[in-house]
């Protein structure tokens, strides 16, 4: 038998695609293009970044924004609400950087068949959430999968959670994954708690919260974010990096830190937020056993 390690930087980070309104969208990537380059991370996932005739593509203008920063990064990309390509002006979905060449990707609608209507703004819309799995290439024969998870906030309705639907089907999306010689990395914007039953269920079911016992920070605001405030009023941790499918002696956790947690300020006495969310950064060494 022998071991093989691999050492892995993730972050996680729900951008806030704020639509209608948009507040200082192009200000605020910028602030998110900065923070990426200075942490240089192996995978980023991403919530909430958006498509719009107005501002176009901005995983795309990420990526090539990096590209100038000389960090070159693989893009997985899927839409969850809106479609700019079926003529629409706006859509909002999620994303995978990955600096190891991307070379497989698949997007899950989470609980299709609950059925989720929202307003906001004016608009009446099913709501959908999704995972994105990307399958990233380490070195040849060594692949790993990482996936990007949006769930709903919808409160339980009729003794029933659409929030624990969505989490299920996220695990069993995740043990579905074509990877197998090291553990997946699972990150995301699960609108839970860490004492809430829903993340209890999913430590339970073998995800390892990365951050717990070495708490970030709170990385939302329940009440919402002013993004023009300068204190920092988050009061609950609803983003995770999990580790899934891995035994207590195929991982070690080098560090965990927040992400984009302070405000900055661009004008003489104006202060933002890079979003309604704060992220969170991990680096973790994962060990898989294999045959000689």
């Amino acid at each position: 038998m022998k071991s093989r390690s691999v050492r892995v930087k993730a972050l996680t980070f729900n951008i806030f695609h704020d639509y209608p309104i948009c507040r200082h969208i192009d200000r605020r990537l910028a602030m998110l293009e900065d923070a990426l380059a200075n942490e240089a991370p192996d995978v980023a996932v991403l919530q909430e970044i958006s498509v719009s005739r107005g501002y176009g593509h901005l995983a795309e203008r990420l990526v090539e924004g990096l590209r100038t920063k000389g960090l070159e990064y693989g893009l997985a990309y899927a839409p969850a609400n809106g479609s700019v390509a079926g003529g629409g002006n706006f859509e909002e979905g999620s994303a995978v950087l990955s600096r190891w060449p991307i070379v497989a990707s698949e997007v899950h609608r989470l609980a299709a068949d609950h059925v989720l209507k929202r307003e906001s703004h004016g608009y009446s819309y099913e709501e959908y959430r999704i995972a994105l799995r990307a399958t990233v290439a380490i070195e040849s024969g060594l692949t790993l999968d990482i996936f990007g998870a949006h769930v709903t906030d919808f409160a339980p309705a009729d003794e029933v959670s659409p929030r624990r639907l969505q989490i299920e089907d996220l695990a069993r999306f995740v043990a579905e994954r074509p990877s197998r010689k090291l553990p997946a990395i699972v990150g995301g914007d699960f609108n839970a708690r860490p004492e809430s039953d829903e993340i209890a269920w999913l430590q339970r079911s073998g995800f390892h919260d990365l951050s717990a016992g070495l708490e970030p920070g709170h990385t939302n605001d329940a009440n919402d974010r002013d993004l023009e405030r300068r204190e920092d009023t988050a009061n609950q941790r609803i983003d995770y990096v999990f580790l899934a499918d891995a035994a207590d002696d195929e991982f070690r956790i080098e560090a965990v830190k927040p992400f984009l947690a302070s405000a900055k300020e661009f004008e003489p006495g104006r202060f933002l937020w890079a979003s309604d969310h704060s992220g969170i950064l991990v680096e973790v060494e994962l060990t898989r056993r294999e045959q000689p």
